[in-house]
């Protein structure tokens, strides 16, 4: 069989100023960039779920319960509870990280799992005293803002809760403009910057590389350094961001690799730097 040429071409924009081309995505054909800013802007921001099931949820200061008491009316013959009567309480989790739990008492949780506090709340009822059941649910999670700019549609503050993740947050800034970074997205939290490549959520179901956020955090989105457009015998031709250090190689097996039968001996590359 004979072998076709591999006619790859390979155009590299350096970009060292910020700049955000006004172009749509959809020029950039059907490689993972435009496939990634489509995702992004077309997320779901509906947060609304079983509160109940999170099991890995970590306290924040707002956050709102449900404590449920039912201490029963018994017989008092047999000692059998023949009718509930259920107390409700509404309790808020401090700025101090403390709960103000009746019959317990003020509880430092701040940190801490709902099914951690869960055990830690109902316990100590049941300790103080004689109730038939002790329910304690998560109501409405902790709300507040999150400064969202550089390169999103729509820069600004989003309000958040400790579900929302950082692609949820780029979802309701309108997502991505064209040319901006979507694997050195920075989010800035205290004097520590997490540097991150949401490809990875995407391609590799990473989970690390789209946290979930937290009060106090800002989210920039740089324009992309180094962007490749890639066509001819590829799997999937199109316009791909490579982060310094990566090569032609890496571009090639990110874009699916050249197609059977083609010879790389044969690729060729043009480059423009637009510095």
């Amino acid at each position: 069989m004979k072998n076709t040429l591999a006619a790859v071409v390979l155009l590299s924009m350096f970009v060292l100023t910020p700049s955000f081309p006004q172009t749509s995505d959809a020029d950039s054909g059907f490689g993972l960039q435009a496939d990634i800013f489509r995702s992004i802007r077309n997320l779901s921001t509906d947060f609304t779920q079983n509160l109940s099931d999170l099991s890995d949820y970590r306290l924040t200061p707002g956050d709102r319960f449900l404590l449920t008491i039912d201490q029963g009316i018994f017989d008092t013959g047999t000692g059998v509870p023949v009718k509930s009567a259920n107390i409700m309480y509404d309790v808020q989790l401090q700025q101090d990280g403390t709960l103000e739990v009746p019959i317990v008492g003020p509880i430092s949780v701040l940190g801490m799992t709902i099914p951690e506090v869960r055990n830690l709340v109902t316990s100590g009822i049941r300790k103080s005293l004689a109730v038939q059941h002790v329910t304690f649910v998560l109501t409405r999670p902790a709300q507040f803002n999150v400064f969202v700019y550089g390169g999103v549609a729509q820069p600004g503050y989003i309000v958040a809760t400790p579900m929302v993740t950082v692609l949820d947050a780029l979802a309701l800034s309108k997502g991505l403009k064209n040319g901006a970074s979507y694997r050195s997205i920075e989010l800035r939290r205290g004097d520590e910057t997490l540097v991150l490549d949401v490809s990875k959520f995407f391609g590799e179901a990473d989970f690390a590389s789209n946290p979930t956020l937290r009060p106090g955090d800002l989210i920039y989105v740089p324009p992309a350094r180094i962007i490749a457009t890639v066509t001819g015998n590829i799997g999937y031709p199109g316009t791909y961001e490579l982060v310094p250090g990566e090569t032609l190689l890496t571009l090639i097996k990110a874009a699916g690799d050249v197609t059977p039968g083609s010879r790389l001996s044969g690729i060729e590359v043009n480059r423009i730097d637009q510095s």
